[in-house]
């Protein structure tokens, strides 16, 4: 492997281990591994993760395509 492709495959694991290593973001993470939920369902389960916090992070993960936001007005599950 050439050093240039080793450089990207590092910079590409720097990035991911610094986007999971970001306060509150593992247990995001596994909570949205388990299911889909609204914003509201994912703070009531992580009631001490403040709502901008949340808001931050789920927006990093949108950015990097691991989650997606649904229409604020699509119907709940039953």
């Amino acid at each position: 492997m050439s050093n240039t492709g080793f450089r990207h495959s590092c910079s590409y694991t720097e990035d991911v281990f610094n986007l999971l290593g970001k306060r509150w973001m593992g247990p995001l993470i596994d909570l949205l591994l388990q299911r889909p939920a609204r914003f509201s369902e994912i703070h009531a389960a992580l009631p001490a993760l403040s709502k901008r916090v949340l808001s931050d992070r789920l927006s990093e993960l949108q950015e990097v395509g691991w989650s997606h936001a649904k229409s604020p007005l699509a119907p709940r599950s039953p």
